[in-house]
Parts: C-alpha cells; sequence; structure tokens
C-alpha cells in the first residue's frame, strides 16, 4: 500500500507543479518548467489625521488601497526591485476633496511610483468637513518586497 500512496502523492505534486501552482524559496532553476517562484510584495499605510474625522479618513485609504497596490504591481512590472516609503501631505477640503496634495519625503526608488500614488489620491473622494478647520493629513506608504519577483 505504500508505493501506491507514494506514487499517488508524486504524481499529484508533479501535475501541480507542471500546472504552475508550486511556489519555492529560490528562483526556478533551469530545465524545471512549470514552477513559479512568488514572492511577497506589500504596501502598507499609516495616518495621521489632525483637526478632523481621523477613522473615517482612516476608511477611505482602506477601502482604496488597492489602488496603490496597483501602483505598485504597475511599476514591478518595469523595475522589479522598486520600493521604498513615501509620505504625502494634504487637507480635506469642505467638499471632501483633496487639496495641496504634495509629497514630503520618502526614499522611493522609482519616481513614477510616487506620481501613480499621488495623481490617484487627488481623485479620492472623503467626508465632508462640517467644520471651518480643513483636516490636515500625512500617509506614510511603504512598498516593499520588490527585490524578490521573477
Amino acid at each position: 500500500m505504500k508505493p501506491l500512496v507514494a506514487l499517488a502523492v508524486f504524481l499529484c505534486a508533479s501535475l501541480l507543479a507542471f500546472q504552475g501552482f508550486c511556489s519555492q524559496d529560490q528562483p526556478p532553476r533551469e530545465g524545471s518548467p512549470g514552477l513559479v517562484w512568488r514572492s511577497v510584495r506589500s504596501v502598507s499605510v499609516q495616518v495621521a489625521v489632525q483637526g478632523g474625522p481621523g477613522e473615517a479618513v482612516r476608511d477611505v485609504v482602506r477601502d482604496r488601497l488597492d489602488e496603490l497596490e496597483a501602483c505598485y504591481d504597475r511599476t514591478l512590472e518595469k523595475k522589479p526591485d522598486a520600493e521604498g516609503e513615501l509620505v504625502l501631505q494634504f487637507r480635506i477640503a469642505s467638499d471632501g476633496s483633496p487639496r495641496s496634495v504634495r509629497q514630503t519625503g520618502g526614499d522611493l526608488s522609482d519616481r513614477s511610483l510616487g506620481q501613480c500614488v499621488t495623481e490617484g489620491l487627488r481623485r479620492w473622494r472623503f467626508p465632508a468637513a462640517y467644520t471651518f478647520v480643513e483636516p490636515r493629513v500625512t500617509l506614510v506608504v511603504t512598498f516593499q518586497g520588490g527585490k524578490n519577483r521573477q
């Protein structure tokens, strides 16, 4: 019975590897078709809000995280080792639109990634402010994991 189980495991593993469902910690060796080297890339955001509804702003950022990930994915297609941190500051106008969006720091290795994020953020809408003070928001966006992609 054991040889039959071993054969079944071998065949299953071979089929999965052939279909590209296997992953490994190191790049595939030449001559091993079907193996896919998957790395984990991540986009994380820290949000600081002064003078406004912090939780509501965080909810918007959380809901739009996929847009930041899309910017990173497009960048990684052109520059696989792109990563770093981007610091953005802006104010939220009374109608909920971001105002005076600007990059104030960071160490991104690819300028186009910062431009993609900044342009996307300008289209976001936040809860309208119910005060005369425009909330000031600082976003720290960290992109990492690009160096290990194939």
